[in-house]
């Protein structure tokens, strides 16, 4: 069975916000990398996930009637986003002896 789109794009949102929660909290203990922060943050997370993705999905299911999957994927993007950031970020600290 292949994954809806939205499921795919829902992934990768998680994804590169655990991506971007572990390089964010790196990059803060070691300012001495700085200079990569906007690359890596705002070009290769920004890269892997996308909010016109998420929009196109959304309206997708909204147009198809899908009330209850459009209300589904709105929560899970951005609550487990978040979530996802925040878990990667502290760990990462606590990874590198920043408290």
């Amino acid at each position: 069975m292949a994954w809806p789109l939205w499921a795919a794009t829902l992934l990768a949102n998680i994804l590169g916000c655990a991506v971007m929660g572990g390089l964010a909290a790196y990059l803060m203990a070691h300012p001495q990398y700085e200079i990569w922060r906007p690359f890596m943050l705002i070009g290769l997370c920004g890269a892997l996930t996308t909010f016109s993705s998420f929009t196109l999905d959304s309206f997708t299911l909204f147009e198809k009637g899908a009330y209850g999957t459009l209300f589904t994927y709105i929560s899970l993007s951005v609550f487990s986003s978040l979530f996802i950031f925040f878990g990667a970020y502290y760990l990462v600290r606590l990874g590198v002896g920043v408290k």
